[in-house]
């Protein structure tokens, strides 16, 4: 399925699928059309709503398809930042009640609604953070990870500094697989099969995600 950022659809264009997965930007859309494709799940469009700030406004734009209609599952994933995930969901909750769309009891549920609507909060549906946070607890313990982290305690980069988790792991990545290209962004790097999502750290991400196989015939 196409993963474009919103803007990059037409007014006219219809959508691809009856099941949408929003995500926040492109490293978000690959890093999920990766997990996807390992759950032999390939019936979902990723939509890329261009970045936090643009979430409220552009789920007006994606209402206005013209067969908006026949969606019958919408996941929306968001990154915590630096609060409590809990106030992510609220956050999306009230854009959805705005625009009139349906909104999740609870977080990685979905409603029982048409369309049936989820949200997952980065990194854990907890804590404050994002995706890289989730990508850096399955490096956890393992050799580069630790090499990187001397790295950083040698130049005296702490977890006050700006975009800590960024850094960690675009250090990680500029050492990880040496041998091949150097890898840059988190989504491409799990389309080159960086991260492995066998890890427990995935496992509720994947239960979420896993839950677009299983769309009840009722809802449709």
């Amino acid at each position: 399925m196409p993963q474009l950022p919103l803007q990059q659809l037409g007014n006219n264009e219809n959508l691809t699928s009856s099941k949408l997965l929003l995500v926040e930007g492109k490293d978000e859309a690959g890093f999920c059309k990766a997990f996807l494709t390992t759950l032999a799940i390939g019936d979902v469009q990723i939509i890329d709503v261009g970045g936090r700030f643009k979430f409220s406004d552009n789920i007006q734009r994606l209402l206005k398809r013209p067969n908006f209609n026949t969606v019958q599952m919408l996941g929306i994933l968001r990154d915590a930042e630096d609060k409590p995930a809990e106030n992510t969901f609220a956050s999306v909750c009230s854009d959805l009640k705005r625009v009139g769309l349906p909104q999740p009891q609870a977080l990685t549920r979905f409603s029982d609604t048409k369309p049936s609507v989820g949200v997952f909060v980065m990194p854990d549906n907890r804590h404050a953070g994002m995706l890289e946070d989730l990508c850096l607890e399955s490096l956890a313990n393992t050799d580069g990870i630790t090499h990187t982290d001397d790295f950083f305690t040698k130049a005296s980069i702490t977890e006050s500094a700006k975009d800590f988790s960024k850094r960690r792991i675009q250090a990680w990545l500029s050492i990880a697989h040496s041998e091949e290209y150097l890898q840059r962004e988190v989504g491409r790097a799990a389309e080159a099969g960086f991260w492995n999502f066998d890890h427990p750290c995935f496992t509720e991400l994947k239960a979420f995600l896993e839950q677009f196989s299983k769309l009840s015939p009722a809802r449709a």
